[in-house]
């Protein structure tokens, strides 16, 4: 029976009654992981690149006979009944997990030097994790960090900064992008219709919360302050100028699931009143859609993260053809 768990992004760390600690890994991106199972096996790549059902499909057929699911390595992966690929990653070194998660935390002291072993370093990472307190260093060895490094530390430390999640439900559109033999030549997801998020669930430390999609106020279009830039998503235009291969543009309206990690002082209750839509636009040769693609919360911006394999097939709309 595990005595703690704690979610640092995409990883897991679990300390059981008896002081033992796993690492697992949650991949945002399943892709990826299935590429990870795929390359570290030595298997050369696709000529084109596959989806992620795809990938999912040829390594249980590869490494599993095609079952369902299946241990390869490192990695469980799973096939659902709606084709939805799910891989965790759990770390059979797990000094090497752990190691990975303090790069998610950016801590920076190394538990050789620091002479730890994986269940007090374990231990230390989570505590950092929760509280943002830091152990007690050993003098020897703090002067191989440098002052550049503590003053990072020490400003987590002041923050403490805790994370609160909006897990978002919606309607959006997926663009496929077509030559003229029929081959999809391109694939947008750029986010949710403006307007059509209909659920909202707050995650914080006090549990689940629902709350109404109008409690969000209006849209803000585009976000650009010196001091916060903001990473668009690379939403392609498709202009005069850009359609010299391309034969029709299909829009495949989709049910799309989303989240949003907001950082805001761990003294402080977060508000949803004071969270803003932030849409970009994608240009069509007729239209110009604007999408969902972020939130601003007290002046910082915040992007949206599409779970892809929540699409659900809703309607096939032909917006273009040449």
């Amino acid at each position: 029976m595990a005595k703690k768990s704690e979610i640092i992004g995409e990883f897991i760390v679990t300390i059981h009654d008896n002081g033992s600690v796993e690492v697992s890994r949650i991949y945002k991106v399943t892709k990826d992981a299935l590429k990870e199972i795929w390359t570290s096996n030595r298997k050369e790549m696709p000529e084109k690149d596959w989806t992620t059902q795809e990938w999912g499909r040829q390594v249980l057929k590869e490494f599993c006979g095609g079952a369902k699911e299946g241990v390869i390595g490192e990695y469980s992966v799973e096939r659902e009944e709606n084709n939805r690929i799910n891989v965790i990653r759990t770390y059979k070194k797990t000094m090497d997990g752990l190691r990975e998660v303090a790069k998610e935390l950016h801590f920076l002291p190394d538990p050789k030097q620091q002479g730890w072993n994986t269940q007090r370093y374990g231990a230390v990472l989570v505590k950092f994790a929760q509280t943002g307190e830091m152990p007690k260093l050993k003098e020897e060895n703090i002067s191989d960090i440098t002052k550049k490094e503590m003053n990072k530390i020490e400003n987590k430390m002041e923050k403490n900064m805790k994370t609160v999640t909006l897990r978002l439900r919606g309607d959006g559109m997926r663009l496929d992008i077509f030559d003229e033999n029929e081959d999809v030549i391109d694939c947008q997801n750029p986010g949710f219709y403006d307007g059509t998020i209909y659920s909202i669930c707050i995650i914080d430390e006090n549990g689940e919360t629902e709350v109404d999609a109008d409690e969000i106020e209006d849209s803000v279009s585009p976000y650009d302050d010196e001091d916060n830039k903001f990473k668009w998503l690379d939403i392609c235009y498709y202009g005069d100028e850009n359609l010299t291969d391309i034969e029709s543009i299909h829009g495949i309206q989709t049910k799309v699931e989303g989240e949003v990690r907001i950082e805001i002082p761990a003294d402080e209750t977060f508000d949803i009143k004071k969270a803003q839509w932030m849409c970009d636009e994608i240009a069509l040769p007729e239209e110009e859609v604007p999408y969902t693609i972020g939130v601003i919360y007290d002046g910082k911006a915040f992007p949206i993260e599409l779970d892809i394999e929540s699409e659900r097939e809703v309607d096939d709309d032909e917006l273009w053809c040449r």
